[in-house]
């Protein structure tokens, strides 16, 4: 290991035992929750789709580097947050009024 980052500098914190990816998603689905995730490169797309499909969530494509992005990434949690509180009539008013076609 690299100078500090070893297993003994995680002794005693929260993250002094290992988690699984496979077995924290199974956690997060048995919960009922939801994974919204934003990819920003292409090799990483697989890996995020499945964890949204997996939990019943979204997916998209964040460009970070479009003028756009910080628009786009507000909209798209803006939306999970609407679909949660008052479903797709909440979410169709706010398409209505914010999104815009670029």
């Amino acid at each position: 290991h690299k100078r500090g980052r070893g297993r003994r500098e995680w002794k005693n914190t929260a993250f002094e035992t290992a988690a699984y990816f496979d077995v924290e998603l199974q956690k997060i689905q048995n919960r009922g929750l939801k994974i919204n995730s934003f990819y920003l490169k292409e090799r990483a797309k697989q890996a995020f789709e499945n964890m949204a499909n997996v939990t019943g969530g979204n997916c998209e494509r964040l460009d970070i580097d479009s003028p756009n992005g910080a628009e786009q990434l507000t909209g798209l949690i803006s939306k999970a947050v609407l679909q949660v509180c008052g479903g797709d009539a909440l979410v169709a008013a706010y398409d209505a009024k914010f999104t815009h076609v670029y």
